[in-house]
């Protein structure tokens, strides 16, 4: 073999192993769609990539499959998502480390022996609009997807949303202008609707004529073609501009006593690899407080309508912190709040602050979805 033929495979090898999710910045949906099927050409016995449906603004909503399909005989499905919420930047990142992770075995021919019975589907980002326009400046807190929506009534849409009044490529929630003219600021932002509270579920009560986001949709039809999913994990958290709680969060829904007893195994593997506490929502409904009642979620629908095992997850990655924290403050003036100071963030801060904030919080939360995978089915 000639020492040519010899660099081109040795190359070759190289290329076939080379991460494609870092966690040192932000990936956008057109790069996670690529990103799959090269996975899916590179590994074909073991990943197959597609688009659950496309968005409002008519952005595919990519999911990766992850399975030995050499493997026979019927498989548990496990569901993963993340960012139904937009600005929920992380959330999003820790289902791309998971996948990385599977390459990275599967490349190495170490491929985990539970996909010859798991069915893994991963669907990083199911509010691909609002994603788009949260990962970059000024990093908007757009949790709706991008649906117009005239929320002052005034006959236009989406024209008041956030600004970044000092330039520094960060809007931070004090920064808003009147943008519209009628006194008020940041009244109208972009968008939308909440996916979250906009699943078909018997519980909800819902105006004349309402119906399904094209998001929502499209993960309804997906779950309707594949009755193997048994267990459902959504992921939620890591804004740049807001803190929430770190979270193991039920179901709002009655459950029997054996259904329980599965949630409490399922929050006990959590507790073992992930810091935080659990939310029994029926138990303690306003334990942690929540922007509307939960009611419409996908876990709630998951587990509800369809009766696989479903839970949310929410996680904290300090990006406001990282961001902010030390950061000189700008006098600004906020059209509707005067004279107001802001921080003003670095760009070198806000780059280097995200592998810091994602990599040890994604090195976790891959140890606890190996481990669900390796525990499935919860019978």
């Amino acid at each position: 073999m000639s020492n040519r033929v010899l660099s081109a495979l040795l190359l070759l090898g190289v290329q076939h192993d080379e991460r494609l999710f870092l966690s040192d910045r932000l990936h956008g949906t057109p790069e996670i769609q690529r990103a799959f099927a090269t996975l899916a050409q590179r590994h074909p016995r073991f990943f197959s990539s597609g688009s659950l449906g496309t968005s409002v603004q008519g952005r595919a909503i990519p999911f990766l499959a992850v399975t030995d399909l050499e493997a026979r005989g019927e498989k548990h499905g496990f569901w993963i998502d993340a960012a139904i919420h937009g600005h929920e930047l992380a959330s999003a990142e820790l289902v791309l480390v998971f996948a990385e992770e599977l390459r990275r075995r599967i490349a190495r021919e170490e491929p985990p022996s539970f996909l010859q019975r798991v069915e893994i589907f991963l669907v990083p980002v199911l509010n691909v609009d609002a994603r788009e326009l949260c990962i970059v400046p000024p990093f908007p807190p757009q949790r709706a997807n991008l649906q117009p929506v005239d929320d002052d009534g005034d006959g236009l849409a989406d024209e008041d949303g956030p600004v970044d009044l000092n330039g520094d490529g960060y809007h931070s929630l004090q920064e808003f202008r009147d943008q519209d003219g009628d006194g008020r600021c940041g009244e109208d932002p972009a968008g939308g609707v909440d996916l979250n509270r906009d699943f078909p579920v018997c519980s909800a009560e819902r105006a004349p004529g309402w119906q399904p986001q094209p998001e929502t949709m499209a993960v309804v039809r997906f779950w309707e073609q594949h009755p193997n999913l048994v267990l459902a994990l959504s992921y939620h958290g890591g804004s740049a501009q807001t803190e929430t709680s770190t979270l193991f969060v039920w179901p709002p829904v009655v459950m029997p006593t054996a259904d329980a007893a599965r949630f409490s195994e399922l929050f006990r593997i959590y507790a073992r690899h992930c810091a935080g506490e659990e939310w029994n929502t029926l138990q303690d409904p306003v334990k942690f407080g929540s922007v509307s009642p939960l009611v419409g979620t996908s876990m709630e629908w998951f587990y509800a309508e369809r009766g696989a095992l479903a839970f949310t997850v929410e996680v904290e990655a300090n990006l406001c912190d990282l961001w902010t924290e030390g950061a000189p403050d700008d006098s600004v003036v906020s059209d509707c709040a005067g004279p107001v100071r802001v921080p003003h963030v670095s760009v070198v801060v806000r780059e280097r602050s995200i592998e810091l904030a994602l990599t040890p919080l994604a090195r976790r939360h891959t140890a606890f979805l190996l481990a669900l995978a390796e525990r499935l089915p919860f019978e």
